[in-house]
C-alpha cells in the first residue's frame, strides 16, 4: 500500500493542520489473482483499497486539499483510470469562520509482485519467494502560489 504511505507522508509534510489533526487509514481491500511473469516479477495479485485522509481544523482555503491531492496523483498515480476506480470523493465541513474539517477517500490500485528467492518467505509453486509492491514514485516538494 505504498501509494497511501506515500500520500500520507505528503501530507505530513505540509503541515495543514495542527499537530494531531491528521489522521488516515484504510478501509477494505479487493484482491485479484494475476498470475503472470512480468519484467518485474512475478506478477501475484493486485490490491483495490480505499484510502482516507481527515484534517480537522484546517485553517487552509478548502480547496488547497483537492488541489494537492490531484497534482500528487498525476505525479504518482499517471495510469489512474477514475472510471475503473471512481472518483477522489471530499467532504468537508465548516467549524467556524475560516475553519474546516475535511475528509477525502481515495481508491486505490496497486500490482503485487514477487520474484523467486531461495531465502524468501512466501511458498509458492513449491518454490520460496520475496515480495512486495512496485516502488512508488515520492514526491520531493511541492509548492501551490495562490494568485
Amino acid at each position: 500500500m505504498e501509494k497511501f504511505e506515500t500520500l500520507q507522508t505528503f501530507f505530513e509534510e505540509k503541515n495543514l493542520v495542527p499537530k494531531g489533526k491528521f489522521d488516515a487509514w484504510i478501509e477494505g481491500c479487493e484482491i485479484t489473482r494475476i498470475g503472470k511473469d512480468t519484467p518485474d516479477g512475478f506478477h501475484l495479485i493486485d490490491v483495490e483499497y480505499l484510502a482516507v485522509f481527515e484534517f480537522e481544523e484546517c485553517e487552509q482555503h478548502p480547496l488547497i486539499i483537492p488541489a494537492l491531492v490531484q497534482c500528487w496523483l498525476s505525479d504518482n498515480d499517471s495510469k489512474r483510470r477514475d472510471d475503473l476506480l471512481g472518483k477522489v470523493k471530499m467532504s468537508t465541513t465548516q467549524e467556524s469562520k475560516g475553519c474546516y474539517s475535511i475528509d477525502v477517500q481515495i481508491k486505490f490500485k496497486e500490482a503485487v509482485y514477487i520474484n523467486q528467492d531461495d531465502n524468501g518467505k512466501i511458498p509458492y509453486k513449491g518454490k520460496m519467494w520475496t515480495g512486495g509492491a512496485v516502488a512508488a514514485a515520492i514526491v520531493e516538494g511541492f509548492e501551490l502560489e495562490e494568485t
